[in-house]
């Protein structure tokens, strides 16, 4: 089960946000990984379905977007990743193994235009493209405080209707934290979710957060790491456990706690 949500704001940055929920053979789930990982400049991609195949797309699309050493200055503009990228995507899928197949694969990326501003000078424009196996073609959103999401689950609708709710009322509160506070709508969203995943605890959805803020200037990567103060009970410490950042680490994690990897999805 799991979730990843990106969004684009009229700030001049996007967001990725996701959790860190996998789940084996088995049916168990941990806490322990990793889905969404920097592969480009000002480009940021988080993946759902199998994890085998998902870290091997993210691997080829990271080797795709690897400029040469005479355009380190320059950056891929996010519309043209998407669509270029798309047919690559399929190709890996239609090779790899019936069992990933079977799992799912499902791609989403956030990237900000190297040269497009939304109106104002310096705010540029984002873009979040998905691309869902077989055929990967690409659905994109460009520009706006909007947001979509892939990956599955009991409750993930209910995480997501908290954030939509958010996203439509321009009197919220909290869409005003961009004021006097760069990134402050991408760290509203932060607490939105984590707002919601305190108010409805779901088994095989994580609690913990990792948040991508993706601007010209670079990427920064924060998480919800938060202390709940129950009425005259203990304070409850919500931290990032270690995550795996890749598949082998991850094979090599689930072993130390005596679970089965094969056919892990997330």
């Amino acid at each position: 089960m799991t979730w990843v949500i990106g969004a684009s704001t009229i700030f001049g940055y996007g967001v990725v946000i996701s959790d860190i929920c996998v789940t084996f053979s088995n049916g168990e789930t941990r806490d322990i990984l990793q889905k969404t990982y920097p592969v480009g400049k000002f480009i940021v991609a988080g993946f759902a379905g199998s994890v085998e195949l998902g870290f091997m797309l993210l691997q080829n699309l990271e080797e795709f977007l690897k400029l040469p050493q005479e355009a380190e200055d320059s950056a891929w503009h996010p519309d043209w990743v998407a669509q270029e990228w798309s047919p690559i995507a399929k190709e890996i899928y239609d090779h790899a193994r019936k069992e990933l197949q079977r799992l799912g694969s499902e791609i989403l990326m956030v990237g900000v235009s190297p040269n497009e501003d939304i109106g104002i000078p310096g705010f540029a424009k984002s873009y979040v493209s998905v691309l869902k196996a077989p055929d990967f073609s690409p659905e994109i959103i460009r520009g706006g405080n909007k947001f979509c999401s892939i990956g599955s689950g009991s409750g993930v609708n209910v995480y997501l209707k908290g954030l939509e709710d958010f996203t439509k009322d321009v009197y919220h509160p909290l869409m005003q934290a961009e004021v006097g506070s760069a990134g402050g709508w991408g760290n509203a969203i932060k607490i939105t979710l984590s707002n919601v995943l305190k108010d409805n605890p779901n088994a095989g959805i994580s609690r913990h957060i990792q948040i991508f803020l993706i601007r010209r200037g670079g990427i920064s990567l924060g998480n919800n790491d938060h202390t709940i103060y129950p009425p005259n009970q203990e304070p409850i410490e919500i931290k990032m456990p270690p995550v795996a950042r890749g598949y082998s680490e991850l094979i090599k994690m689930a072993q130390d706690i005596n679970r089965c990897v094969k056919g892990a999805i997330c």
